[in-house]
């Protein structure tokens, strides 16, 4: 990778409304370099895992749950001999609200 030269260092103070001394600048072009040369790194990576196919599950996939199926039939009355209280085919409540 180039070293960045003096004049990319100052159109960047500029557009950052920024104004460096001399010393500034040496370390904000190392410090741009290190990012500049991180970027590098990641595309390279990028380029790598871009020719890679996606992994949709990382595990094989199983049904766990069991099949939903009907075992046996229990009547409304059978249901309403369990109920504290039951009038007409419907459970009775307290109220919850007054």
């Amino acid at each position: 990778m180039e070293k960045l030269t003096v004049e990319y260092i100052i159109a960047l103070e500029r557009a950052a409304m920024a104004e460096l001394t001399d010393s500034e600048r040496k370390i904000f072009a190392v410090r741009v370099e290190k990012l500049l040369a991180g970027e590098l790194m990641q595309s390279s990576l990028d380029d790598k895992l871009n020719s890679l196919e996606p992994m949709l599950q990382p595990l094989p996939i199983r049904n766990v749950m069991r099949d939903d199926v009907q075992k046996h039939d229990i009547t409304l009355e059978e249901l309403q001999e369990c109920a504290i209280s039951a009038f007409g085919g419907y459970f009775e409540a307290p109220p919850t609200l007054e």
